[in-house]
């Protein structure tokens, strides 16, 4: 979207959550951790971006799920309800680091077991936020959004055009 050509390397880093932050702190501490390792081992001169996304309800982060019993778990909690998607993005460029984060409100429709059933043959969930894809299948079950899509999908371009911007 933005014209530039990149290469995607995944971080290995341990997304296990600091209970003692905020969701908005976390996403961007995670962001900035997934960047920073990418970082190393580039160029100084190589932008990277980090990101890193989860879905927050009743004062919880769903993150993705570990096995079936997990997502099916996380969508019955989601069904009906409404919960916040927070996205973290850092990007680092020589040796200096630019973090935001967003959020947006996701409502879902109620979900029946059938649905559930259906959606978690898919596989689509299992490498989700909160086990489900907007961008895909799950988009069905949402009834509406506040705030930006491509916070929910995981990668506000919004806010990373902006991040980039600055650092350039």
């Amino acid at each position: 979207m933005m014209g530039v050509k990149f290469v995607k390397i995944a971080a290995d880093v341990d997304e296990t959550e600091d209970a003692k932050l905020s969701p908005l702190l976390l996403c961007k501490k995670l962001a900035q951790k997934k960047a920073e390792t990418v970082a190393e081992m580039c160029d100084a001169n190589c932008l990277v971006i980090g990101a890193d996304t989860f879905v927050y309800l009743d004062g919880k982060i769903l993150g993705k799920p570990a096995d079936a019993a997990q997502a099916r778990d996380f969508l019955q909690r989601l069904s009906g309800r409404t919960h916040t998607v927070y996205s973290g993005v850092c990007v680092r460029y020589k040796r200096k680091s630019w973090t935001g984060f967003a959020k947006a409100k996701v409502t879902f429709d109620e979900l029946s077991e059938v649905q559930i059933d259906q959606y978690l043959v898919t596989k689509e969930p299992y490498d989700k936020a909160g086990a489900y894809a907007l961008q895909g299948a799950a988009g069905q079950f949402i009834s509406k959004i506040n705030g930006d899509w491509f916070t929910v999908v995981g990668l506000p371009v919004n806010l990373l055009a902006a991040l980039v911007r600055k650092a350039l």
